[in-house]
């Protein structure tokens, strides 16, 4: 038998009383929402570790959304003296664990198989919103945990985007979620659990081809007057072309940070998808001289990159989906919203990785840099609403491949031409100044359609070391030109003053390689 230690980690307020409120009733089912960031799995932990010791469950499991959350998990738990192994695949469960972290996924592979342990379980389900009632996730819940004598459902976020009910989550007559304890993230930042945001909104003309031909010219301003899909494109070139300035205000946000505040302070950018997540760390490559972490869930040592990256110093890490929720690296103060995804859940999912401290108080604010896009503006102004009236009381490196050439382009084919975002207004009650609108213009131009004689010269710099790489690897100019522009947007007339220091920097890469290997 496992002997437990006796539980020495001190309780925020909201966990005692979440803890306190259960014991009181000990329910079968119940639901505590917390914001982000302030301590919903160590609450979850608190309760386990005091019912494994009294005998009433000797198991704890513990389903999460995603592969690299076991591991955290398990460090979590450890601290607290319950041993969780996050490795386990369903067989004979480990004769040296109290608990297991297991995937969504994982538990539709084999309910059956799940159930048969759950009997005397504890069953944390982890941002259980995951899971519809009526989808694939859903059905395997009831069947593996339906016997089970008390599931506990957490979430920052309880509410599906396709708005079906949540497995063992309960629902009044008009159709909204029941909580047994809600701790928003109002109470949070007045407590100074997590930081508040200052969210910073960029807009600017964005042109594109359609896939009728028809070339379109518009802003996010103009977006009332477009249709749906229109939208949608606006948003695509901006995304894929317009990011420049946006980067580069997020970057000299968090040098100040890492300056004045948080000497390990950094930065997330969020992507469309893997191909984008290349290309903008590609981009942010080239605006800040240091090569984010790349982290792709499908890569091989994604998790670990990423875990590295939380333990580590780097200034940015960009990736999809990884790092949306549930993942926690307090040291992140700055994000980049890049991705399509403008659903609230997935905005709110986001910005609570920005929130969380590094200490016992959540220290400074966050900023999140994104586009107008009006949706995302509506969610940013919700968040802020929020915190009206509040007072706050004292108290291993993942590469970066080289793209392959890209295919030529299909007739009557989307294409995105130019785009630019500059930074227009901040959702925090204050316009940006005189001097910040004058910097504003400084970035968008170096980020548009710059021209003189330092470009020309980037220009001469970009086609003398192409003629090196192409002499050291023996590759035609047209192979490099076409994977530096599959790297970095634009081709080289057109490229900008950040693409163009980009190339160079990257074209450097691959001759020092290059020689590396020829040595």
């Amino acid at each position: 038998m496992i002997a437990l230690p006796t539980w020495s980690i001190p309780m925020r307020a909201w966990q005692a009383r979440a803890v306190r409120e259960w014991v009181a009733v000990r329910p079968e089912n119940a639901t505590w929402v917390a914001a982000p960031g302030s301590g919903k799995t160590l609450a979850a932990a608190r309760l386990g570790h005091g019912l494994l010791r009294a005998g009433h469950v000797n198991r704890i499991i513990t389903v999460v959304p995603r592969l690299h959350l076991k591991r955290q998990i398990s460090r979590t738990y450890g601290r607290v003296g319950i041993p969780v192994e996050h490795r386990w695949q369903g067989e004979r469960w480990p004769a040296d664990a109290l608990g297991v972290a297991v995937t969504y996924q994982q538990v539709a592979a084999d309910p059956e198989r799940m159930a048969a342990y759950a009997a005397d379980a504890l069953v944390l389900l982890d941002e259980v919103h995951h899971a519809g009632a009526d989808a694939a996730w859903g059905k395997a819940l009831y069947a593996a945990f339906e016997r089970a004598p008390y599931r506990l459902s957490l979430s920052g976020t309880p509410v599906r985007t396709d708005r079906t009910p949540i497995p063992f989550v309960e629902y009044d007559h008009l159709g909204r979620y029941r909580a047994d304890i809600v701790y928003g993230y109002a109470d949070a930042v007045a407590e100074g659990v997590c930081r508040p945001l200052v969210f910073v909104l960029g807009d600017g003309a964005a042109r594109w081809r359609t896939n009728d031909g028809e070339e379109v010219e518009a802003s996010f301003t103009e977006a009332g007057r477009l249709t749906a899909n229109r939208r949608r494109e606006l948003m695509r070139t901006q995304l894929e072309l317009g990011m420049h300035g946006l980067i580069e205000r997020a970057n000299r946000a968090l040098l100040r940070l890492r300056a004045e505040e948080a000497p390990d302070a950094a930065a997330l950018l969020v992507a469309r998808d893997q191909d984008h997540a290349r290309r903008m760390a590609g981009l942010v490559y080239a605006i800040t001289g240091e090569r984010p972490e790349l982290v792709i869930s499908d890569e091989e040592g994604a998790d670990r990159a990423l875990e590295a990256f939380s333990r580590g110093r780097g200034s940015w890490v960009v990736s999809v989906h990884m790092v949306s929720e549930g993942v926690d690296i307090p040291r992140l103060r700055v994000g980049v919203f890049a991705s399509a995804v403008t659903t609230e859940l997935y905005f709110r999912q986001f910005c609570g990785r920005l929130v969380r401290g590094a200490t016992e108080r959540a220290e400074g604010q966050g900023y999140v840099y994104l586009p107008a896009e009006p949706a995302l503006v509506s969610h940013a102004r919700e968040i802020r609403a929020e915190l009206k009236g509040v007072v706050v009381r004292p108290n291993v490196r993942a590469t970066i491949p080289v793209p392959q050439e890209p295919h030529a382009r299909e007739l009557g084919q989307y294409e995105a031409l130019y785009a630019g975002l500059a930074v227009v207004a901040s959702v925090h009650g204050e316009e940006p100044s005189d001097q910040e609108r004058q910097e504003t213009r400084e970035s968008s131009i170096a980020a548009g359609t710059t021209t003189g004689t330092d470009k020309v010269a980037l220009q001469a710099e970009v086609v003398e070391l192409v003629r090196r790489v192409c002499r050291a690897t023996g590759q035609e100019p047209r192979a490099i030109h076409g994977r530096l522009k599959a790297r970095f947007g634009d081709d080289l007339r057109g490229a900008t003053l950040w693409t163009l220091q980009g190339r160079i920097a990257e074209l450097r890469d691959w001759l020092k390689a290059a020689h590396s290997a020829a040595s």
